[in-house]
């Protein structure tokens, strides 16, 4: 999947985590504004976010509530391979999202090293030990900090929308590089199940000091050469 259908996908999340929090005219307010960050930077071809100019890129108030919005890039200047998602509930939880969707053949490939970074980054947030082949389905969703959002077909081409906890597609992979969507189909849960169990602090990670979450995000950023869009949501200033 290439960077501008992976900044659409982070923008259609973006939306859909705000609207439990924010109203409609709020929330179209929010993602044009987010529009504008990406065409902006695309324009500059992604330079100049990094070093010094590594920063928030856009803050939103509204009474006390708060949405910082941050892009972070780990290498000045050179092309970016690809984009994931950081999504925050300040001092309650985070989440990490990185989107696959199927290919032509009918099957959805994965990057092993990339596969193994997001486990490390999990760990880091959670504060435990790297266990890749650790998998427990019962408690594997309610844990977890890390996902995949797998885009798929379904009937009659129907688009279908999953997120998996990144130890779950680890376990189905069973150390192939990709597998048929049908393995994958009937598994985790939908965009509206995920953005409501979040919201509920049923899922995510603890939240973190930022410059502990600022440390692992760029530290995966430089492993990666993926760019990440941190988005912040505070409602306690």
């Amino acid at each position: 999947m290439n960077l501008k259908k992976e900044i659409l996908y982070i923008k259609k999340a973006s939306k859909n985590l705000l609207k439990f929090k924010l109203n409609k005219k709020e929330v179209e307010y929010i993602d044009e504004r987010l529009s504008k960050i990406f065409s902006d930077f695309e324009e500059k071809k992604w330079k100049n976010i990094t070093g010094e100019n590594r920063q928030w890129i856009n803050v939103f108030e509204k009474g006390n509530q708060q949405i910082k919005v941050s892009l972070i890039h780990g290498r000045k200047g050179e092309t970016i391979t690809g984009a994931d998602f950081a999504f925050e509930w300040k001092k309650k939880k985070v989440i990490f999202v990185q989107s696959k969707r199927i290919s032509s053949s009918g099957r959805i490939k994965f990057d092993r090293s990339q596969l193994y970074k997001l486990i490390q980054l999990e760990a880091k947030i959670n504060n435990s030990k790297i266990c890749p082949n650790c998998f427990n389905p019962i408690s594997s969703i309610m844990n977890s900090t890390s996902f995949y959002h797998l885009i798929m077909r379904g009937k009659k081409n129907k688009v279908v929308e999953k997120y998996l906890p990144v130890g779950e597609v680890n376990f189905i992979l069973a150390g192939y590089l990709s597998r048929a969507q049908k393995h994958f189909l009937y598994k985790g849960i939908t965009p509206d199940e995920f953005m409501k169990l979040f919201w509920e602090c049923k899922i995510g990670g603890p939240d973190v000091k930022n410059e502990i979450k600022k440390d692992v995000f760029e530290f995966y950023s430089l492993q990666t050469n993926h760019l990440i869009v941190w988005l912040e949501y505070d409602n306690s200033i």
